[in-house]
């Protein structure tokens, strides 16, 4: 209930702070109680539930800020989520996560395995195209097509939505043919959507559409990679989790910057090459990683 500029922001950083532990705890908790069939599945239903109280969330503030202060809305959300702790304290059952002591030496070997550095370098890779591309998306749009700046919120609502449909889908997907071939399918796609977003620049319709289907690709790679960390670590260590979600953090922080530079020097219309840079360094790294692990298994045939 503070105004001191000082205290709201230390607030922020807190908020922040064990915002992102709770993804990181959740996201575990779920993989390491669900079967290998169906921790993909799992995974992105958590991830669904998030898009789809941003996608409420956001404009819902809009309308209660007309009639309550900011401080009132955060009163409620303090006991919404209280109200869900004390509901996890009573339904949740215990994980495999909850039983295990952090033993740094097993998490540094475990990180160091071909598996899990693989995946966090892929999530670096990708998340730099996706943080370049979705931090200017409002910008993106409204430079290319002014008109639709009085309808921007109703476009990210749609946004929103793309989000959830491709996090749903990637989930069904997961589990049916892995997420690593998920993952190289996902990304030969955001390539084929970036170079029809780059080429249909002039047309407001289909560009946005494109945009749409973007977004869809972009969750639908991001829950492969939000899975693949799971499994590759056995589905019990907050460690290596919390560590690539710092990465990916840290990834799309290093996008953003990176568009900062090609919106000065080459133009807003440019910075969808990043996301297909980035997504076709993915695609070679996925298939160097295929063409490893077939001559590895070719090599323990021949002995």
């Amino acid at each position: 209930m503070t105004n001191n500029f000082q205290i709201l922001l230390f607030a922020r950083f807190m908020a922040g702070l064990f915002g992102t532990a709770y993804g990181v705890i959740a996201t575990t908790t779920i993989a390491s109680l669900s079967s290998n069939k169906n921790v993909g599945r799992n995974i992105a239903l958590l991830i669904s539930g998030a898009s789809a109280a941003l996608m409420i969330g956001i404009p819902l503030c809009r309308i209660l800020i007309e009639y309550f202060s900011w401080q009132m809305i955060y009163l409620v959300l303090v006991i919404l989520m209280g109200g869900g702790l004390l509901a996890y304290t009573i339904l949740l059952p215990e994980s495999k996560t909850n039983t295990v002591k952090i033993d740094l030496n097993k998490e540094w070997k475990l990180l160091t395995t071909p598996k899990v550095w693989s995946i966090i370098l892929a999530s670096f890779i990708v998340f730099v195209g996706y943080g370049a591309f979705y931090t200017y998306l409002t910008p993106y749009l409204i430079e290319l097509f002014p008109q639709i700046e009085p309808y921007t919120s109703g476009i990210l609502v749609f946004v929103g939505a793309c989000a959830l449909i491709g996090n749903s889908i990637s989930g069904y997907i997961c589990d049916r043919i892995g997420f690593a071939r998920a993952l190289l399918y996902g990304t030969e796609l955001q390539i084929l959507v970036g170079f029809l977003i780059f080429i249909t620049q002039n047309n407001m319709v289909v560009n946005i559409l494109y945009v749409f289907l973007w977004m869809i690709t972009g969750w639908f790679i991001g829950l492969q990679l939000n899975t693949g960390i799971n499994v590759v670590s056995q589905k019990r260590s907050n460690f290596i989790v919390s560590l690539s979600g710092s990465i990916i953090q840290f990834s799309q922080a290093v996008g953003s910057s990176i568009s900062a530079i090609v919106i000065n020097q080459f133009g807003m219309s440019m910075i969808i090459f990043i996301s297909m840079i980035t997504s076709l360094l993915c695609v070679i790294f996925c298939l160097l990683q295929t063409i490893q692990k077939q001559a590895a298994i070719i090599t323990s045939e021949n002995i």
